[in-house]
């Protein structure tokens, strides 16, 4: 199942008419071949149809013939289907019905019936990626993003986009293909360092160590270089961003040209090839072949120091370790109780330097969120007066909503600062709520952000033996931890 983006015409011209009618539709004056039959014609029919229709035309036949190929033989009944509105910031949201049909009344030439599910979707609802990935300016295309189905279904249905995340394993891509703005960032000046650090907005399950990377210069759309992964993704800062390295192996002397893309038959449906904007694209194992066998005669291996490449090697295997072992960590808290995971709340905060803690919620009042507050302290600073803190815990596996940020600022006592800690995730009206401007502040800590702050606190790790770096999930260390403190309840 996909999801497509179909535009209603120059100005929205169409869109009363997709939304009044339940239909999506393309014209291209096809109107003007009225025995032409779209559904059964080749790519090689569309393009002599469309070139006698729109003569001179050139390059625009070879887009308008992708397009109309694709929305008659490629989309499918059941496939999602957007339509971009007027209304800035707004989409349109349906489910395709029925096959491909010439229209009987303009102004399109050939529909496809479809329910409306939502007819004024907010865009901001979406991640970033996906609606990045509905931008496109074609009639006709298909989005891109990871897992865009679920995503807008979970939204439709009145959750929060979960995210790029959510693909399954078995659709992990072997290869990547990069893509770099020279105005910015010359990959060309860096081939030979040792690593190239890149945000990591998608695909952050399915990015792995050693597997290869071709990257793209964007303005010509030429292949510059090969490389590889040198790091899973990790987390660069405290903020939170997500960050992956690489390092060329290859430098591609001449480039392949865009010219070269568009002339090889295997590439007509590769859009990361094709000028497809962002930054990270999938590519699947035919169309890295294809471009191994093509490029192999240009490839220029580049000289990289012995010593560099060791050290390369023992920081992503560490670090690779590092993030194994902070997965474990988490799903250890996933697996903790309510009140167990409250008890280990209040022993990281107290490790953190909150005193004179009291935790409230379920393990002494028999129900979770006691007004809202599960633990209340006081963190001492030097040079600063003592803060009254309330927390809640959340142990959730649902994404916390914005309701639950609003509950604990109204049950924070005069003084007091809020916290909000959940095992999961905070949906995007959540993180929005707690910074609002004009409102009292809350601060959130996510599950992923509690176990590296835990792993950099060694709580619930231990290092290997004899005093090695290397650490290791240590479950009895964090029973401990929660048998301590619920010992003191």
């Amino acid at each position: 199942m996909r999801v497509w983006i179909v535009r209603a015409g120059k100005d929205h011209v169409f869109e009363g008419h997709f939304l009044d009618q339940a239909l999506v539709g393309i014209d291209f004056k096809l109107a003007a071949a009225p025995d032409f039959d779209l559904a059964n014609a080749s790519r090689e029919e569309i393009g002599r149809v469309l070139e006698s229709i729109h003569p001179g035309q050139g390059g625009a036949i070879t887009g308008w013939t992708g397009q109309c190929w694709a929305f008659a033989r490629e989309m499918q009944i059941g496939d999602l289907v957007v339509t971009p509105l007027a209304q800035s910031g707004h989409i349109a949201v349906g489910r395709v019905l029925g096959a491909l049909e010439r229209s009987t009344q303009p102004p399109v030439a050939f529909v496809r019936s479809v329910r409306w599910l939502e007819r004024s979707l907010p865009k901001e609802l979406l991640g970033e990626d996906l609606v990045n990935s509905l931008g496109s300016i074609s009639t006709v295309s298909s989005s891109r993003a990871s897992a865009a189905v679920s995503r807008i279904e979970a939204v439709l249905a009145g959750e929060t986009d979960p995210g790029p995340d959510i693909s399954p394993a078995e659709d992990a891509p072997e290869a990547w293909l990069f893509a770099f703005n020279p105005g910015r960032f010359d990959l060309l000046d860096h081939l030979s360092d040792e690593s190239v650090e890149w945000s990591a907005l998608r695909y952050r399950k399915h990015l792995r160590t050693g597997q290869r990377v071709w990257f793209r210069r964007t303005g010509d759309g030429a292949i510059v270089a090969r490389g590889e992964l040198l790091s899973a993704p990790y987390r660069a800062d405290e903020a939170g961003e997500w960050r992956i390295t690489t390092a060329c192996t290859e430098r591609i002397e001449p480039p392949f040209s865009r010219t070269e893309i568009e002339q090889e038959p295997a590439f007509a449906a590769a859009a990361p090839l094709r000028g497809q904007m962002g930054t990270i694209f999938a590519i699947d194992a035919g169309l890295d072949e294809s471009l191994d066998e093509l490029i192999a005669d240009r490839m220029q291996p580049l000289e990289r120091h012995a010593s560099a490449r060791a050290a390369d090697l023992l920081e992503r295997a560490t670090r690779e370790h590092e993030l194994l072992v902070r997965s474990e960590l988490l799903a250890a808290i996933r697996e903790t109780t309510p009140d167990d995971f409250e008890a280990l709340c209040r022993a990281f905060l107290e490790e953190i330097g909150l005193e004179e803690a009291v935790v409230t919620g379920a393990a002494t009042a028999g129900t979770l969120g006691d007004g809202g507050v599960d633990v209340r302290g006081t963190m001492r600073v030097i040079g600063l007066p003592p803060i009254r803190v309330a927390v809640q815990a959340k142990q959730e596996k649902a994404a916390i909503q914005r309701d639950i940020v609003q509950k604990l600022r109204g049950a924070l006592l005069v003084g007091e600062y809020g916290l909000l800690i959940t095992s999961g995730r905070f949906s995007r009206g959540a993180i929005e709520d707690a910074t609002a401007p004009g409102k009292m502040p809350i601060a959130v800590i996510d599950g992923e952000r509690l176990a590296d702050e835990m792993l950099r606190l060694r709580m619930g790790v231990r290092e290997g033996r004899g005093g090695s770096i290397i650490l290791r999930l240590d479950r009895a260390q964090l029973a401990e931890i929660i048998g301590a403190v619920r010992s003191e309840e």
